[in-house]
């Protein structure tokens, strides 16, 4: 038998969140000034972004085929480490620690227009 993980989806569609779960996101960030801005922001959600998070910021990671909402916990700018630029350490589904980068296109910030994006894709409840 196959076990199953928290948070990943045997199907190819990523689950939704729940409507508890949007109604908590939705509206726990103010959205920054570059929201506005379209050139500065991705079309799609699997578009790089470079975009600088601080510490504590609200953000949203793709993990396990699924976009977590979650919070920067540490920030590493150490250009050896890395060649994708600066990388996030994000606590993100309650328990889960792991690190992202905007420009491998699986880090967004909690604004108003990612969240449209997430709900457009079914990510987020309407």
């Amino acid at each position: 038998m196959k076990s199953r993980r928290y948070g990943t989806s045997d199907s190819s569609q990523p689950p939704p969140l729940t409507d508890n779960e949007s109604d908590i996101y939705s509206e726990s960030e103010g959205d920054s000034e570059t929201d506005d801005d379209s050139d500065f922001r991705p079309e799609g959600l699997d578009q790089a972004w470079d975009y600088s998070f601080k510490r504590k910021q609200n953000v949203w990671v793709m993990r396990s085929n699924r976009w977590w909402y979650g919070h920067v916990v540490r920030i590493k700018t150490d250009s050896s480490w890395s060649q994708d630029g600066v990388h996030y350490l994000v606590q993100y589904g309650g328990r889960f620690r792991a690190w992202f980068s905007p420009l491998e296109g699986v880090m967004k910030p909690n604004t108003r227009y990612i969240r449209q994006l997430l709900r457009g894709k079914g990510y987020l409840g309407k």
